[in-house]
């Protein structure tokens, strides 16, 4: 009975009760995945497919992060394993957590090495079993606002925002600005988070921004990595 955050860790293994819109020009409209691609196999290990340090720019400082990260990583806000979600069917559904994949976080400090933000890419595979984008973008389309309660007693409240996703070539796209909000009313714990995804194959793309200071999100080294990595993914096919 947790709430999970996927997706954020910095390299320092944040411990958050948490677990991800494009720059430039836009698209109108949401792709819908084909079933038949969905699950076409890209060939290689993901480890090798990965994004490197040095495709991060400055400031941002990367680190590879080892595949059972995943299990604490990922593109929205997952609610799992029974916590009590408010609307009651908001929440992912049991069993979809992702399988070992592939993480690499990138971390910008301040002068006194800080963690300002960060920007987290994944890769995990799916099985026909996984939820769809198609059917995260409908959750959290319906979903806008959920509150979770912890089996400890955390309450967060949770804004989802589906937004425009950028251009690319990918067999399905979402793009999500997401707050959670917890703590006290006098002083509350914001974190703000922006998260692109896109589905290659049987290759899910998840790059996400995070913030712990509510700074603008850099959504130009966000959209640039999430499209190196969508372009390394679908080179390898």
């Amino acid at each position: 009975m947790t709430l999970r955050r996927r997706h954020c860790l910095a390299p320092a293994a944040l411990g958050m009760v948490l677990a991800l819109s494009g720059c430039g020009s836009t698209i109108t409209g949401e792709a819908v995945a084909d079933s038949s691609t969905a699950q076409r196999a890209i060939p290689g290990e993901l480890a090798d497919l990965l994004l490197g340090p040095g495709d991060f720019s400055a400031p941002y400082e990367a680190v590879v992060l080892p595949p059972t990260a995943m299990k604490d990583a990922g593109s929205d806000l997952d609610i799992v394993d029974g916590a009590e979600v408010d609307p009651p069917d908001c929440g992912d559904r049991p069993g979809n957590q992702p399988t070992p994949g592939a993480i690499i976080v990138g971390t910008a400090s301040d002068a006194a090495k800080k963690p300002i933000s960060t920007i987290t890419i994944g890769l995990t595979r799916t099985t026909r079993s996984t939820e769809t984008l198609a059917a995260r973008r409908d959750r959290l389309d319906r979903c806008p606002d959920v509150t979770v309660t912890t089996k400890d007693g955390v309450t967060v409240k949770l804004r989802n925002e589906v937004t425009p996703a950028p251009p690319i070539d990918a067999d399905d796209t979402l793009a999500v600005k997401q707050t959670a909000t917890s703590g006290s009313a006098e002083k509350p714990f914001v974190q703000e988070l922006s998260t692109l995804s896109a589905q290659v194959g049987d290759v899910v793309v998840e790059a996400v921004f995070l913030t712990y200071t509510g700074a603008k999100p850099d959504m130009a080294a966000l959209d640039q990595l999430f499209t190196d990595q969508v372009t390394r993914i679908r080179a390898a096919e």
